[in-house]
């Protein structure tokens, strides 16, 4: 029974450390991968963005989706657009399925200066450090509080750099 326990605390060890034993074929390389997988997740720095509505730390980007512009007396009622979703599954998550998948939550939150913004139409916005207030973007790009920019198209394509640890394990 000693020797049970030792013979799975080492192997057990070996997946954690990144040790490659391949005592169960392709399945094993598989659960290397995905331990491997599961310790770069757990060794990532948290988004330190909040949802939208939330006092934010930083300036975050959101592209969100206006369900009511004015639902709450001078609080906008909407959620994340599925041009966000598009752009993650085109940006290498080509598992998720945007038309399945995508179930995100409507948030309520404060817009700067009061712009007019359209039922059903996507915004770009910049949180403002700090507080709990978002600022729309114009068709630069730039913050603007009067000109909302309509979002007419997908997000652009975000190509990831291989990470440190990711570059590490792969010696």
């Amino acid at each position: 029974m000693i020797a049970l326990r030792v013979l799975a605390g080492l192997f057990f060890t070996s997946l954690l450390t990144g040790c490659y034993l391949n005592p169960f074929g392709d399945s094993g390389k598989q659960l290397v991968d995905d331990v491997r997988t599961l310790r770069e997740n757990l060794y990532a720095k948290p988004n330190p963005c909040l949802p939208p509505g939330a006092k934010q730390t930083q300036k975050c980007f959101f592209s969100l989706t206006i369900t009511d512009p004015d639902s709450e007396g001078s609080l906008v009622r909407g959620h994340v657009s599925t041009k966000a979703c598009d752009q993650n599954h085109n940006s290498g998550n080509s598992s998720l399925d945007c038309t399945v998948d995508y179930l995100y939550p409507d948030y309520y939150f404060g817009v700067k200066g009061n712009p007019t913004l359209k039922r059903n139409a996507d915004y770009d916005f910049d949180s403002e450090p700090g507080t709990d207030i978002l600022v729309c973007r114009d068709i630069n790009g730039q913050p603007t509080t009067t000109d909302c920019w309509i979002r007419d198209r997908g997000l652009d394509t975000v190509t990831a750099k291989p990470s440190q640890s990711a570059t590490k394990m792969s010696k």
